[in-house]
């Protein structure tokens, strides 16, 4: 009975453990968070200026390409356009502090930027008369990965 015994021990021995194969998939997501673009009271005798700030958080390491829309109320890049009561007040979003090139969708002349802590400088040209109100305007911004 002990040689028995010895010899399960020793066959246990030499059992090779299997070996386990584990696999998952992390699908990526990114998302967009943003700061109000406010540029307060607009007189109209001189340029107004404001910045945002976008924000681009991803589950995993990525290269992201932020691009915007022309808004809701502008057909073109050109010059984007705030309303109130169905007037409009012009003015536009830029990539750089010193308002040259255009945030679009990279487009007709406009730029768009690689990055997840971005700030949107804005200008309203100086010399436009418009009807007192509060304007607004909404800009959709896409995160490409």
């Amino acid at each position: 009975m002990l040689n028995t015994l010895k010899l399960l021990l020793w066959v246990g021995a030499i059992f090779v453990p299997s070996i386990l194969h584990a696999a998952g998939f992390i699908t990526p997501r990114c998302s967009v968070s943003t700061t109000p673009l406010n540029f307060g009271i607009y007189w109209g005798t001189s340029t107004l200026v404001s910045t945002a700030k976008i924000v681009v958080s991803c589950n995993l390491p990525a290269t992201t390409r932020v691009q915007m829309d022309a808004g809701l109320h502008s057909f073109n890049f050109a010059t984007r356009k705030m309303i109130f009561n169905q007037k409009t007040l012009n003015y536009n979003l830029y990539t750089n502090a010193s308002r040259s090139n255009v945030w679009g969708d990279g487009t007709g002349g406009t730029w768009t930027v690689t990055g997840s802590q971005l700030t949107v400088h804005a200008s309203i040209p100086g010399g436009q008369v418009v009807t007192p109100g509060t304007y607004n305007d909404t800009v959709v911004v896409t995160v490409i990965w």
